[in-house]
């Protein structure tokens, strides 16, 4: 009789000494890969397969399994996690189930980043070392706004260009109240959405109120509790199932996948949301300082020391307990099913003796003591045991010693000791970026620093602060410390900016380089950007990478005005750093300019005031434009008729220039100027004889608001289409005409919009420069149909004439002015009010008024409010002072910034962008 007996089978290739070695490596790093075991056990002599690794860790009751992302979280944040949770703990689910779910993400073109895995126990998921910090929103192409409940899920909105308040609550108005009643939420629901400060604004809350909408009190940094994010996670993995192809199929598919998404996910999702406040539990550490004073006196008194800690020759006694609750590394140790649980002896290896003597030292007293001596070894041993806070003093203490000499060696122990700390590469990077170039001088950091890290620091506009001919030095030395660099020289020219060199800076030292034979690219950026400055007309209309300025703020640049009837230098002031105002030297153009043209920052400065050689002022048709790239000035073509007191407007390739005075007359010629031609050419005159008027551009169109006519200040608000425009009709030029502006003749017996203009010049046989209104062709009577171009709008609240007027969230705000009565003493009356132009609904509404109305004041938007600068005031005196008005509170505000350094009228105002380089030659006014 034949019976089989179990055998004892094939013995197993790794050895108890081997198995606890490689538990013991993934204990360490639960990161590490099953290729990495294989390796360490072949130099220890033992040659195995991935699949042994496998088996002998699932043995021990380890798998692989995805690291879980958790956000990084300060004590206040899990303190307020935590209270959240048991505020919420013994809830009903019929409660959430009253909540509409609200956030915002960005969805990748590409698809979902790939997932992380660790070794690990089923228990131990939420290991900080299991997990992969996060923090809200990854990098995406295209930003939604969404929301769900338990009964669906609501509408799906994308967010064109950048959020802020009032976007978000126009999104709330139109996709949040149709979602609750497409979802039949009944009454009760509750309003969810995060600490977003675009959510938390005063005017949003404001906003929510007058809705009577309750909204469900949340907590800073807490994106995991939020349900929504899980069907993030849906969507996104539906994306990628479907593959779009670009930017507009992208948003298709969105659309319609959300709106795939079964009732019963949603549903689920809230059912069990209660687990979520269990996780909070779970995570949230609370260290009362009574016990660690006690576990300090029995460590002082050597009392109930439970494990010793074997470190290179030196003996450390320490409580099991302590360990635990300062460190994530030993809470693991003494807690999980490892060897040196019940061991009283523990061998540590992979730091020195003299760090963690620091590092046991502040768990028990809470102080450090760092040197540049010592700082390494503490960081090294503070980020074995994982104890963070240590880690978080050593990073700062090396940030603030950084200087060029030991940068070098600063970037290396960070880059390699602070992994998972919060800022630090931040820091570092601020730190760089100001001394690149200084740096770039030192062989150490050329030796230490990377393509990639090159690349990104040449990409960033921080580094304003040098002139890019200095940049393409650095690059040029970074290339020859290595010549195996040198093929890398294409890929690194291209995050150079040839445009904002100078001429002679890319002919003298690029084109004579030895990479300029050597690199293809880089013979392309230099002819690309040579074409570039040859094309001075065009250089306002080239948008690229190459021509873009390095700055990271705009900077509020005011155009010198008027003081009194005095012309004051033309010097540019500067709002630069905070709270101080100064002077950029520099040429200066002889002109007091009543308009000013923003143009892919590059600044135009039309007509006003020029002094003549009589000693009087003039209208002037000059026009001048600034670079700020080069801090320089270029005179363009005048205008065809002088102007002064009229408005002007950018709509794509061409500034247009509308009505005004000179001192004789009045007219209502329309002339555009050709940015790319350097000519000016009439277009579609105003439908009256206007000054004083108002003009700003929004949605491609031009809107003029008041000014003077020939009876009284207007509340006229007249639109420019250039779509309408029928090219001006017949424009005739005389040089033979006397100096006066331009006289636009309207004959409405020819075709719609058809006009004859008329502008000169004094002829050589004139003897009255100034001629008499009775001796020229009559003008226009204000009477007149409105030309194609033009068209009415719904009327100001107010007359005005000499305010200004600002786009600003797809809407027009107008600020003070005069109201000008025309009679025999021309008597004034300020109007100090504020109104705001929707133009979907053409509709004006009064806002709250200027605590002391002006006139001839300047207007800019800086950190999404609206600045008002200088002027006349009611009381009969200029100012130098700087009002801010909130759009989302409706509020003004005094002393926000400086005053000006002098009292000015008539000053032009604007944001540009600055280089630094060229912020170096300012001098600070007083």
């Amino acid at each position: 009789m034949m019976v089989n007996h179990p055998r004892s089978g094939a013995p197993c290739k790794i050895s108890p000494r081997g198995a606890s070695m490689i538990m013991r490596k993934v204990r360490d790093q639960p990161r590490t890969t099953r290729q990495d075991l294989v390796n360490d056990l072949k130099r220890a002599g033992t040659t195995v397969s991935k699949k042994t690794i496998s088996n002998t860790l699932r043995r021990h009751g380890l798998k692989s399994c995805s690291a879980r992302k958790v956000p990084l979280l300060k004590p206040a944040h899990v303190q307020a996690r935590l209270k959240f949770a048991n505020d919420h703990l013994d809830d009903l689910k019929e409660k959430w189930e009253k909540v509409m779910w609200s956030d915002e993400t960005k969805i990748e073109l590409f698809g979902l980043n790939s997932t992380r895995r660790v070794w690990r126990k089923k228990k131990d998921e939420y290991n900080p070392k299991n997990t992969i910090p996060t923090v809200k929103h990854g990098g995406g192409n295209i930003i939604l706004w969404g929301c769900f409940s338990a009964k669906g899920t609501g509408r799906l909105h994308r967010i064109e260009g950048r959020l802020d308040g009032a976007m978000y609550r126009e999104i709330l108005a139109n996709n949040l109240l149709p979602s609750v009643r497409a979802l039949k939420m009944g009454r009760g629901w509750v309003f969810q959405h995060d600490n977003d400060p675009k959510h938390t604004a005063r005017a949003t809350k404001e906003w929510l109120r007058k809705k009577h909408l309750k909204v469900l009190e949340w907590h800073s940094q807490s994106p995991d509790l939020n349900p929504i994010e899980n069907l993030w996670r849906e969507l996104k993995v539906r994306i990628a199932q479907r593959q779009p192809r670009n930017l507009k199929d992208l948003e298709k598919v969105c659309m319609e996948e959300w709106a795939k998404i079964p009732a019963a996910v949603c549903a689920n999702l809230v059912k069990t949301y209660r687990k979520r406040g269990e996780v909070e539990v779970y995570l949230s550490q609370v260290h009362d300082g009574s016990v660690s004073s006690g576990f300090r006196a029995l460590y002082e008194e050597r009392l109930l020391l439970d494990v010793t800690l074997l470190i290179e020759e030196h003996h450390f006694h320490a409580h099991k307990a302590l360990l635990a609750t300062q460190s994530d590394y030993f809470r693991v140790m003494f807690t999980a099913d490892m060897r040196e649980r019940d061991q009283d002896k523990i061998h540590m290896k992979g730091l020195t003796a003299a760090g963690f003597g620091h590092v046991l030292r502040f768990m028990y007293y809470g102080s450090l003591e760092l040197s540049m001596v010592t700082v390494q070894e503490i960081l090294q041993a503070a980020m074995y045991v994982q104890l963070t806070e240590v880690a978080e003093f050593c990073c700062s203490f090396l940030l603030s010693k950084i200087c060029l000499e030991n940068c070098a060696e600063i970037m290396r122990l960070l880059e390699d000791f602070s992994v998972g700390v919060e800022g630090v590469q931040e820091q570092l990077d601020n730190f760089l970026l100001e001394n690149f170039v200084p740096l770039m001088s030192k062989p150490d950091f050329l030796l230490y620093l990377s393509l990639e890290r090159l690349q990104a620091y040449l990409d960033s506009d921080a580094l304003s602060r040098f002139p890019e001919i200095e940049l393409y030095d650095s690059v040029q030395s970074w290339l020859r410390h290595d010549r195996r660099r040198w093929r890398h020289t294409d890929t690194v020219v291209q995050s150079l900016r040839f445009c904002l060199m100078t001429p002679a800076n890319v002919f003298e030292k690029v084109k004579t380089s030895e990479f300029y034979r050597y690199s293809r690219q880089l013979r392309q950026e230099v002819d690309q950007a040579l074409s570039y400055f040859h094309d001075v007309n065009e250089q306002p209309l080239v948008e690229t990478r190459s021509n873009r300025i390095r700055s990271v703020r705009p900077q509020t640049a005011v155009f010198r005005g008027m003081i009194g009837h005095s012309m004051v230098n033309s010097k540019i002031l500067l709002l630069h750093k905070p709270k101080v105002w100064w002077e950029l030297e520099g040429p200066q153009v002889p002109l007091r300019p009543d308009c000013l043209a923003i143009v892919n920052n590059f600044a135009f400065l039309l007509g006003g005031e020029e002094l003549g050689s009589d000693g009087e002022f003039h209208a002037s048709s000059k026009v001048y434009r600034y670079d700020p790239r080069q801090n320089s000035w270029l005179r363009m073509a005048d205008m065809s008729v002088p102007r002064s007191e009229f408005a002007v407007g950018v709509i794509g390739k061409f500034i247009y220039a509308v009505a005004g005075r000179t001192r004789d007359e009045t007219f209502y010629s329309t002339e555009r100027y050709d940015i790319t031609a350097d000519r000016w050419e009439f277009v579609d005159p105003y439908p009256v004889n206007k000054y004083g008027h108002e003009g700003t551009v929004l949605n491609g169109k031009l809107y003029i608001t008041g000014g003077i006519t020939s009876s009284s200040t207007s509340k006229q608000v007249c639109v420019f289409d250039p779509g309408w425009d029928t090219g001006g009709g017949m424009c005739l030029f005389d040089p033979g005409r006397d100096v006066g502006g331009g006289v636009c003749v309207f004959d409405p017996g020819r075709d719609a919009g058809v006009g004859v203009c008329v502008a000169g010049s004094a002829g050589a046989g004139t003897t009255d420069t100034h001629r008499t209104r009775s001796a020229r062709t009559p003008l226009l009577p204000n009477t007149h149909t409105p030309t194609s171009s033009w068209e009415n709008k719904s009327k100001m609240n107010y007359a005005r004439c000499f305010h200004k007027m600002i786009s600003h969230n797809g809407k027009l705000y107008v600020f003070g002015g005069v109201c000008v009565i025309l009679r025999a003493s021309f008597e004034s009356q300020g109007c100090p009010s504020t109104e705001v132009y929707d133009p979907e609904t053409d509709e004006w509404t009064i806002l709250a008024s200027m605590p002391i109305g002006r006139s001839g004041h300047g207007v800019a938007v800086l950190d999404r409010q609206i600045m008002v600068l200088g002027g006349l005031c009611y009381n009969g005196h200029y100012s130098d002072s700087i009002l801010t008005f909130d759009p989302d509170d409706n509020k003004w505000k005094e002393d926000e910034y400086p005053r000006m350094p002098c009292k000015l009228d008539g000053l032009q105002v604007c944001t540009l962008h600055f280089p630094e380089y060229v912020l170096e030659h300012v001098r600070r006014c007083s």
